[in-house]
């Protein structure tokens, strides 16, 4: 494995970036950045025991559920 290659092995969608980077770091984990927040997304990388880079994100959408109507159409709330 070249740990110089930028590829990440798997991405885990978190509800709250910065609060999963606190605990996974009080609990060992060695990140290679703090969350970096974009326009759509805040993530950071660490690399597993076996050196897998992977990746937590957070979105920054908001989902958009369609809630059931009696009328028989849907509406988005």
């Amino acid at each position: 494995m070249d740990l110089n290659t930028v590829s990440h092995e798997l991405t885990i969608r978190v509800p709250d970036c910065r609060a999963t980077y606190g605990k996974l770091s009080l609990r060992g984990a060695i990140f290679l950045t703090p969350p970096v927040e974009s326009e759509w997304e805040i993530r950071c990388f660490f690399r597993d025991t076996d050196g897998h880079l992977l990746e937590i994100s957070q979105s920054k959408q908001q989902r958009r559920v369609r809630a059931p109507t009696n009328a028989g159409s849907a509406a988005l709330t």
